[in-house]
């Protein structure tokens, strides 16, 4: 009995380049930039909603996220 994998979201991409030295070359790449983002923005806004998938639990037992646990750091002595 196999079940389809939920669709996952790709990993976000890293930064392609390193911020521009002058600040001409720097206005220059943020237009650059904010046209193709604006671009993007366009065709998702275009574009039909898509129902968000719920994540399918496999295990009948919840397990409690384990979270941050910190050292005790008294300010002052007790005793």
């Amino acid at each position: 009995s196999s079940r389809p994998s939920p669709s996952r979201a790709p990993p976000p991409e890293p930064p392609s380049e390193m911020a521009p030295k002058d600040k001409k070359a720097a206005g220059e790449a943020a237009a650059a930039g904010g046209a193709k983002k604006a671009g993007k923005v366009a065709k998702a806004v275009k574009g039909s909603v898509a129902r968000k998938q719920r994540k399918v639990r496999t295990n009948v037992h919840f397990f409690r996220p384990k979270t941050l646990i910190k050292k005790r750091d008294p300010k002052y002595p007790r005793r």
